[in-house]
């Protein structure tokens, strides 16, 4: 089975994938390429100011049963607050069933694991919010098997 990145959301939000045009589909399929798997992973760059409220990665077992289990899901609420920087910061996770190291490296993001913005979110708890800089990345490392990425994505502004 090839990657397959897929982003879902309830609100307008324009982004590149894997240096595809602009984006502004809420949802989206990404087959990853040759290249992105030969770097390792598949770039995503969102417009300033986006909200992801929700982050999976999942992955298909190699069984002839084919089957995905979700590697590592987050609603950010477990991790520790990161504060918007120009400089990388990194996170680092373990997912289950590979029990790998999932580094997040973080340029020009803040993650809040009580933040809340009933408005948009209702009673959602927890988020990481792209500065509004024309900057602003996340890159995961690699990973073994990856066959879905799942992003839910907020408002913009």
């Amino acid at each position: 089975a090839k990657d397959v990145i897929t982003i879902i959301g309830n609100y307008s939000c324009t982004y590149t994938i894997g240096g595809d045009d602009e984006i502004k589909d809420l949802n989206h399929d990404y087959t990853a390429s040759l290249s992105d798997v030969q770097q390792g992973y598949a770039e995503m760059v969102i417009t300033a100011g986006s909200y992801f409220y929700s982050f999976q990665v999942k992955q298909v077992k190699a069984a002839a049963d084919l089957q995905e289990q979700c590697l590592y899901t987050t609603d950010f609420t477990e991790w520790e607050k990161v504060n918007n920087s120009a400089s990388e910061q990194t996170v680092e996770k373990k997912t289950a069933f590979s029990n790998e190291t999932l580094t997040f490296t973080l340029l020009n993001n803040e993650v809040n694991p009580t933040g809340t913005n009933e408005g948009k979110f209702g009673d959602k708890v927890g988020w990481m919010m792209a500065a509004k800089s024309d900057n602003t990345y996340v890159i995961t490392s690699s990973l073994a098997s990856i066959t879905k990425v799942i992003f839910t994505h907020g408002a913009k502004g």
